[in-house]
Parts: structure tokens; C-alpha cells; sequence
């Protein structure tokens, strides 16, 4: 009986992914507004009623996607258990390969949830960001606090992304972001010059 139990467990998460899948390719295709639960039902290879078993709405669903990609970057960071630059860095890149893979959908997911103060996922970012700064001594930055500092780190990861937005490039250089990033995060680690 357990074991019954476990299999449809499995299943039913196996279906679970296989909806919030086909939704992220749906979004990033056709854009958020023009997908529906019939579609991505169909896309998802199930019915109608199976979605709703799952999901009260789509945006029930689109709230999923974005809090199940935050918790997924932020497992990835804790178990590297990195930490100082090293560790932001990492964050970083892992942000910028999440988001590469569904450019419109990521970037309106986060933008919407920290419109919308759902945002708990987001702040867990932030913090991991802040700690590592304040780890790896940041008092040559004295003019900046730490909300400037980690605001200046995510804002150049956005201000890339979005860049590629107004642009309208192809996001297809995605190693090419990261070496901007470590570039960026070079500057917080070069010594200070003596004066004299």
C-alpha cells in the first residue's frame, strides 16, 4: 500500500513539473497574457481538470514558477557552500543561466513579484548577497552602504539583461555576461593603493 502511495506521489509530481514546464515554454513564446489553461494543458500533454487538480489559476502557477526558480538558485548557492565574492559570483551566474533560459518570462516573474511584495524568495537573494559582502570586508567601499553595494551587483545583472531587451539581441552569449560579471565583481576585489 506505501508503495502505491509513493508512485502516485511520484506521478503526481512528475505531472507537476511537466505543467509548470510547458508553461515556462508557453510564456517565453507567446508572452504571458496570450497563454491559457487549455493550451497548457495541451502542451503538457494532460487535461483540463488535471491542470486545475494542480493549479486554482495561472497565476497561482506563474507565482510557483517564480518562488520554485528562487529556491532552486538558492539550493544551488548553499551547496556549493562558497562564500565572499566567490560565493555572490556564483549567485550571479546562476541568476543570469536562469534567466537565459526564459528571458521574458524571468524577467517579468521577478519584476512582477517584487512589484507585488510577494517577494520573500527575492529578499533571500538580497540577504545572501549583503552577508557576503559584509564576509569579505568591504571598508574600501566606505562611501557605500550595503544596500547600495548589493543593489549595485544585482542592478548590473538587470542592467545587462534588460540592455539585451532594448537592444532586441539574442540572448545567446551567455558566457560572455558572465565574464562581465566577474569583471564587475573584480572591482570589489582590488587592493587598495597606498597613498604617498
Amino acid at each position: 500500500m506505501e508503495e502505491n502511495i509513493t508512485r502516485q506521489k511520484r506521478k503526481k509530481n512528475k505531472t507537476h513539473k511537466s505543467i509548470m514546464h510547458a508553461a515556462k515554454t508557453l510564456f517565453d513564446k507567446k508572452g504571458i497574457g496570450n497563454v491559457t489553461a487549455d493550451e497548457i494543458s495541451e502542451q503538457a500533454d494532460i487535461s483540463r481538470s488535471t491542470f486545475f487538480n494542480h493549479f486554482n489559476s495561472i497565476d497561482d502557477l506563474l507565482f510557483e514558477i517564480a518562488n520554485q526558480e528562487i529556491e532552486d538558485l538558492i539550493d544551488i548557492v548553499k551547496k556549493e557552500k562558497k562564500s565572499g565574492l566567490e560565493n555572490i559570483e556564483l549567485l550571479l551566474n546562476t541568476l543570469i543561466e536562469d534567466i537565459y533560459n526564459y528571458p521574458s518570462l524571468s524577467m517579468f516573474l521577478l519584476t512582477n513579484n517584487i512589484l507585488n511584495k510577494k517577494n520573500e524568495s527575492c529578499k533571500q537573494i538580497v540577504e545572501i548577497i549583503r552577508q557576503d559582502l559584509i564576509f569579505e570586508g568591504m571598508e574600501k567601499f566606505k562611501n557605500f552602504d550595503l544596500d547600495e553595494l548589493t543593489g549595485l551587483l544585482l542592478g548590473s545583472v538587470f542592467g545587462l539583461l534588460y540592455q539585451k531587451f532594448i537592444k532586441g539581441t539574442p540572448f545567446n552569449d551567455i558566457e560572455q555576461q558572465k565574464q562581465t560579471i566577474c569583471k564587475i565583481l573584480k572591482l570589489f576585489n582590488l587592493e587598495e593603493k597606498e597613498n604617498g
